[in-house]
């Protein structure tokens, strides 16, 4: 084989490696996501102790932004939205945005297309950012507004 010909050779084998990495990776994370949706969907994690728990909350007692995002999954997966929302408010929130970012991923693999990206003004941030900072503290008050989005503490 001359040198033109192997030279050629590993650019074809780097851009299908390539081309299977920007395409497959899209599609194994689908996969691992689904697998995970399923597993939370069909076991609750209230009565498994399989689920670890929380760290932080260990740690200090108090909730910290993740906690009961796989008790919220479960109950999103099974159409209970509401107690979802009440287990952790950012996870229902938050996953529009993440189908978005996914789809978004998913045509720029497959058709070198990209979706608008998501383009947030600094006041809208900052909004957002106090919401979920109010959020994150108002569940750990005392009272019953802070039970609400503490569901079983």
């Amino acid at each position: 084989m001359t040198e033109v010909a192997q030279i050629t050779q590993q650019n074809v084998e780097r851009k299908w490696l390539q081309n299977l990495v920007i395409k497959g990776t899209p599609i194994v994370t689908a996969g691992a996501v689904a697998a995970t949706c399923a597993y939370v969907a069909l076991n609750d994690p209230d009565s498994k102790t399989l689920f670890p728990k929380c760290g932080f909350y260990a740690l200090t007692g108090y909730y910290c932004p993740g906690c009961g995002m796989t008790r919220a999954l479960h109950h999103l997966l099974r159409g209970d939205v509401l107690k979802a929302f009440q287990y952790n408010a950012i996870l229902v929130v938050g996953i529009p945005v993440l189908i978005y970012l996914y789809v978004w991923w998913v045509m720029w693999a497959f058709t070198g297309k990209e979706l608008p990206k998501l383009k947030l003004n600094r006041k809208v941030t900052i909004i957002i950012l106090c919401l979920v900072g109010i959020f994150i503290v108002g569940r750990n008050l005392p009272g019953e507004v802070a039970a609400f989005f503490a569901l079983d503490r």
